[in-house]
């Protein structure tokens, strides 16, 4: 039977959408209007093309929809909805732009280790890694890239160098650290963590005398659009990747699947 919608549904669903927090799992008026317009979406193919068509307009593009959420991506850098550097800086007042670069990348590739398991529905899903997993594979990079470190003849290297050199400088942690310390490698990743728990691409959570971090869909949706980004690619295929270690091997999270 076909629902009754309006263009202003289409324009809402894609205004709820661009707003990471929205969930239509929540018991909410909000959450129960969204879980309508994401039905609307599945069902009906004109509701569909029309809500393609309003974000198409604005530089968005839909890289996702089901019943958990609508994920959207955009069609050109120069979009107005791009995350650019300058939002990074405003996020991590300070920081160097390369260091956060290489550690927002190390909390990718500890739960998708090459492009293709971020196109592998399956790959490790619903799987956490801790804290101190993180910490080994920024570790293994960082230790790595020394050894292999030549020229900086080649565009990635010029712009990763001061922050690996950065990060090199930084104690691992901080006696009893237990908050976020921007003044050690495990006190950036936990900066990072916020940002990525803010923007709902984790769920992070003190378990077991553990921090235990767990990806979530956003995150493998939004980490295919950087499979184009040429430093991506190149902190992949130049080695950054999980130490076969305990602590960064990621196990299976009991809890509640991650939307």
């Amino acid at each position: 039977m076909q629902q009754a919608w309006t263009p202003e549904d289409a324009a809402r669903l894609i205004s709820t959408a661009l707003n990471p927090k929205a969930s239509p799992m929540l018991n909410s008026a909000q959450s129960k209007e969204y879980e309508r317009l994401l039905h609307l979406m599945r069902d009906e193919p004109e509701f569909r093309r029309l809500v393609e068509n309003i974000a198409r307009g604005l530089g968005l593009r839909i890289c996702h929809a089901d019943d958990y959420g609508c994920v959207l991506g955009i069609t050109d850098k120069d979009s107005r909805f791009a995350l650019k550097l300058g939002d990074l800086r405003e996020h991590f007042a300070g920081e160097d732009t390369a260091a956060l670069i290489i550690l927002m990348t190390v909390v990718i590739v500890a739960f998708f280790p090459s492009l293709e398991s971020l196109e592998d529905e399956d790959f490790r899903n619903n799987e956490f890694i801790t804290l101190n997993g993180l910490v080994d594979i920024l570790n293994h990079y960082l230790a790595d890239a020394a050894a292999r470190s030549g020229p900086e003849d080649d565009t990635p290297d010029q712009m990763l160098a001061k922050g690996r050199r950065y990060l090199d400088k930084l104690p691992v942690r901080r006696p009893d650290e237990q908050r976020v310390n921007k003044r050690s490698r495990e006190g950036l990743l936990r900066h990072v963590l916020n940002f990525y728990t803010e923007h709902d691409f984790v769920t992070v959570r003190d378990e077991e005398e553990q921090v235990r971090i767990t990806p979530k869909k956003r995150m493998r949706i939004q980490a295919r659009e950087l499979l184009g980004n040429t430093l991506f690619t190149y902190l992949v295929e130049t080695g950054m990747k999980a130490p076969e270690s305990a602590g960064a091997t990621p196990e299976k999270d009991e809890g509640k699947e991650n939307a």
